[in-house]
């Protein structure tokens, strides 16, 4: 049985793929046709959208990418587009609603404090979540905050400020130290975030101790995870502990595999639980948030852990970097990830929706084959 998935990009990032982006994607759409009987077709939904069953896309050949008119669309789909403008949106939508498709993943950036509301709701991932609101103004209260506009860039757009009990505010270095105080009136502006930054989109969150890594380095402890081929639960598809917040300019930011990172951060005795805290943590967000977001197939999370062991949860994308399980040689790990899309749309195809609890509000009882 040959399946066909489809991809959406947004229209920008279509034509780059026509003008020769992205070989190596190329190369393993081949590869995955040919070993796994999946069919890759990439298009943006504006072209998808006008309610008939065919539309111009673009198939992987040997040469390269190359625009054709496809009859006979794609049931499933996976969505690459990170922020949709509004005409994506709509399109977006149409094709959620048709009754004969399935897109999944189909947000991939999600807002933290929708994400961070989602999850303190569910006993599971509570505690998991530190409690965040938007910025107006330094801390008032003694502790540790971190302000982040997002995660995506956070090594110049993030701080780590620690509040004394004279109610002093401290720039926290993220190696242990504390660097120069801060004492901002209430609404200043603290740097790294002026200029030219949107207040309305800054959150501070409250931690209850600093994060903690191999060697004296703040990391992050990631995990990747996505729905089985089989029956569609939950697994861990990988894991890597990467260096997070600052490094020195020009030096590649230090890797490790995740049990080598706990042996060095806490030693032998407690470093084999905390490795299953973190990954029962990781499958715990992922399938709290599905309940939320049903068509969520795959994601990482991102982790800070406090030298006590707890983990706290600092990030979460569907649209994940897997560079990272390459530096540190984790390439099975690194398949796994790159596959599953393609192992997913087969799943889902020959399984049918309702099975899998990826339908977009649709019925539970409607099934297709």
């Amino acid at each position: 049985m040959q399946v066909t998935m489809g991809v959406l990009l947004s229209a920008g990032r279509y034509q780059k793929l026509l003008a020769g982006h992205w070989n190596g994607w190329r190369l393993r759409a081949l590869a995955e046709e040919r070993n796994l009987g999946v069919r890759t077709v990439v298009a943006h939904p504006a072209a998808l959208s006008g309610g008939l069953n065919e539309g111009y896309a673009a198939v992987p050949t040997a040469r390269g990418w190359h625009e054709e008119l496809v009859r006979g669309l794609p049931r499933v789909y996976h969505n690459r587009i990170v922020l949709p403008d509004p005409a994506q949106a709509r399109a977006l939508r149409q094709l959620n609603g048709d009754q004969h498709t399935v897109v999944f993943n189909e947000t991939n950036r999600w807002r933290r404090q929708m994400v961070y509301e989602m999850l303190r709701a569910l006993p599971e991932t509570r505690d998991l979540v530190p409690p965040t609101q938007p910025y107006a103004g330094p801390p008032r209260e003694p502790g540790l905050y971190l302000l982040a506009t997002s995660r995506r860039a956070v090594r110049d757009r993030c701080m780590l400020l620690q509040r004394d009990r004279r109610g002093v505010c401290w720039q926290l270095d993220p190696r242990g130290g504390l660097g120069k105080p801060l004492s901002l009136p209430a609404e200043a502006t603290p740097a790294p975030f002026s200029p030219g930054s949107d207040w309305k989109t800054v959150l501070i969150s409250r931690l209850d101790r600093p994060p903690v890594g191999p060697q004296g380095h703040v990391v992050e402890w990631r995990f990747y995870l996505h729905r089985e081929d089989q029956a569609g639960a939950w697994t861990l598809a990988g894991a890597v502990a990467k260096e997070d917040i600052v490094w020195e300019p020009g030096r590649p930011a230090l890797t490790w595999r995740v049990r080598e990172a706990l042996l060095l951060t806490f030693g032998r005795e407690t470093s084999s639980s905390l490795e299953d805290t973190l990954s029962s943590s990781a499958l715990a967000v992922a399938r709290n948030l599905s309940l939320f977001l049903p068509g969520i197939a795959h994601l990482a999370t991102d982790f800070w852990v406090n030298r006590e062991g707890l983990p706290i949860l600092i990030d979460l994308t569907g649209h994940y970097r897997t560079h990272w399980l390459e530096r540190v040689g984790d390439y099975s790990s690194l398949n796994r990830v790159l596959e599953h899309p393609a192992r997913f749309a087969r799943l889902v195809t020959r399984m049918g929706v309702a099975k899998l609890d990826v339908d977009f509000g649709r019925s539970r009882n409607a099934k297709w084959s």
